[in-house]
């Protein structure tokens, strides 16, 4: 068997329309113009034109052409029935959903707002909560004061070697003695 031949590629399309005969009066004019050219062309051309008449149905009866003469239009009106009632079901969503978004929003403030009462209640509950926290703080910072070291600390009575005037720091171990800072 011959290898089919390769028609030109910008009349590749054009060859196997023209052999269904789906092309218009001009361009089929100007394909068989090229075809009386072109060996490949025309050779292509003739071998889809024996392959789709292989495939041609006999023609219609007069039984079968009264049968589906109302067929196109009772099709058109079948697929535009579904096709409103799709656009119908669409459309009644979208209004619902925008309906409840509406009231959502309508409603919204009246629901999250608080009465005078409750925002009372709440913040005295917000104020006992942070002073419940500050004392819980304070709590746990407070430690027991070494008084001892306190006292060391506050160098109130010298009592190591006197750095100036012996005599004042004499006097004054004197007084406490004697008792009369009671």
């Amino acid at each position: 068997m011959n290898p089919a031949p390769i028609p030109c590629a910008e009349h590749e399309i054009a060859i196997d329309l023209h052999a269904a005969g789906a092309l218009d009066a001009d361009e089929a004019a100007r394909l068989e113009a090229h075809v009386q050219g072109c060996a490949a062309c025309r050779a292509v051309l003739d071998a889809s034109t024996r392959a789709l008449g292989l495939a041609r149905l006999p023609p219609v009866t007069e039984p079968e052409r009264r049968a589906l003469s109302g067929l196109p239009v009772a099709v058109l009106a079948a697929l535009r029935g579904q096709e409103r009632r799709r656009t119908l079901g669409v459309r009644v969503a979208v209004l619902s959903a925008v309906a409840a978004a509406l009231v959502l929003a309508l409603a919204s403030p009246a629901l999250l707002r608080k009465s005078p009462g409750q925002l009372a209640l709440d913040e005295e509950r917000a104020w006992q909560a942070l002073v419940e926290r500050q004392l819980r703080e304070e709590e746990r910072a407070w430690r027991q004061p070494d008084f001892d070291a306190l006292w060391e600390a506050s160098d109130v009575f010298d009592l190591g070697p006197s750095r100036g005037n012996a005599t004042f720091v004499d006097a004054a171990l004197s007084s406490y003695d004697a008792g009369v800072g009671d």
